[in-house]
């Protein structure tokens, strides 16, 4: 069961969110992604992944789910949900700092498929600091506390997140990502891990007059001590379709 403190500020971020009338800004992405060399498991798969983000000035929600096709297990679900409430109009005095531009309250859940049975689970809390850096659309580190259901432990995981957009010889690119690092108190295998996943993309709909941003690119992931496994390595390129909406 997710902790008191977790509940109450999801439920007000749900709250915050609920009605159209509160948003600002949304942005959704439909991924198609494919990748021939995973560890663990089938080593070739494919990836349709929902991403959607939505907020304003008082907060925001963030959420994707993948649809994992794999030839030794079949179809595999996993997804995450983040909720923030930002603390300079919650409290009336400006959080802002150096190029900070804004801390947060954070809190996520984790949650997937596998394994059968006994489905992953895990619930997050802490807080993210948004930055405003040149060149970068976002700039945001979550710092969470991080529990594993399956675990009898709580660790910690920091997560730099990044996302810039730009121009060259004439067309339109994107760099994106993230960085996961998850302490060994975190998981079953007591190792911390490192995944990444940065793509670099090109404006294929803009490139072809589509009146569409369809981004095609690569998705570089690695994985250090995977699951918290020692030593198990996962590092491939994927083939990376994106469209925006």
């Amino acid at each position: 069961m997710p902790p008191p403190a977790f509940l109450s500020l999801t439920t007000t971020i749900a709250l915050l969110m609920a009605s159209p009338a509160c948003l600002a800004w949304q942005s959704t992405h439909l991924q198609l992604l494919h990748g021939v060399d995973y560890t663990l498991g089938s080593p070739e798969r494919t990836l349709l992944t929902l991403e959607h983000a939505r907020g304003n000035d008082a907060g925001d929600v963030y959420l994707f789910i993948d649809a994992v096709s794999r030839r030794d297990i079949g179809q595999d679900y996993y997804g995450e949900i983040y909720g923030q409430l930002a603390l300079s109009p919650m409290t009336g005095v400006s959080w802002a700092f150096g190029p900070v531009r804004e801390v947060s309250l954070s809190a996520g859940l984790n949650a997937g498929s596998e394994p059968k049975g006994d489905p992953f689970r895990a619930w997050l809390a802490g807080v993210s600091l948004d930055f405003s850096i040149p060149g970068l659309d976002l700039a945001q580190l979550d710092i969470h506390a991080y529990r594993d259901e399956s675990v009898a432990r709580t660790g910690w995981q920091v997560t730099p997140v990044w996302d810039s957009t730009f121009a060259l010889g004439g067309q339109q690119f994107r760099f994106r990502g993230f960085a996961d690092w998850t302490s060994g108190r975190a998981g079953a295998g007591r190792k911390p891990q490192l995944l990444t996943q940065p793509q670099f993309l090109w404006n294929l709909g803009k490139a072809m007059a589509a009146g569409q941003d369809v981004w095609l690119g690569i998705e570089y992931q690695y994985w250090r001590n995977k699951f918290g496994i020692p030593g198990a390595r996962e590092t491939l390129p994927q083939v990376t379709l994106l469209w925006a909406f």
